[in-house]
């Protein structure tokens, strides 16, 4: 998005109907300045807990800077880095993200270039998650104890409703030593 005569970095939601989300910034969008002369998101992540991650770069002085800027369901920017912003150089000259992915242990993966324009390196980071791995955590549970069961026999264990969680979120259960 062009403001001021310099990009900065856009964020839009979108109903399902395709109508803007007024619920998220203002008026279903949100343009964030990272302080350089132009601002560049190239690529974008939705977390499972609603939060966006949005990948990219900040150019100041010609040289540019691998970004990411972290915005909550409605909008505003997280308190992930600096007041929602993560600035690095990835040890280059020029640097730049094009994509950002969650590991399954809620993890960062951003992918980008570093070095030269034109002919950086290709270049990965990754962060460490600011939330547990989901961003959420359940609340307390157990399995129902199994009464005369065989000890050479694979039992499965009664249903568990785990609650806590946001709508629609799936999170595994790992039973470890059959404890």
């Amino acid at each position: 998005s062009q403001q001021g005569g310099a990009y900065r970095f856009a964020v839009l939601r979108c109903n399902p109907d395709g109508s803007l989300d007024n619920g998220f910034g203002n008026g279903g969008t949100v343009v964030t300045s990272l302080g350089g002369d132009n601002d560049l998101a190239q690529g974008i992540l939705r977390q499972p807990t609603g939060e966006l991650v949005a990948a990219g770069y900040t150019v100041s002085g010609g040289v540019n800077t691998a970004a990411l800027v972290r915005y909550t369901p409605d909008g505003r920017l997280d308190n992930f880095g600096t007041n929602g912003i993560v600035r690095t150089s990835l040890a280059a000259t020029n640097s730049a993200f094009n994509a950002v992915v969650l590991q399954p242990d809620g993890k960062l993966v951003a992918a980008g270039y570093a070095g030269p324009t034109g002919s950086g390196q290709a270049a990965l980071a990754r962060y460490t998650a600011i939330d547990t791995p989901w961003g959420l955590s359940p609340d307390p549970f157990s399995f129902s104890r199994l009464v005369n069961a065989d000890q050479n026999a694979v039992e499965t264990s009664n249903v568990v409703t785990i609650s806590g969680l946001e709508n629609g979120l799936a999170v595994p259960v790992i039973v470890s030593g059959g404890a």
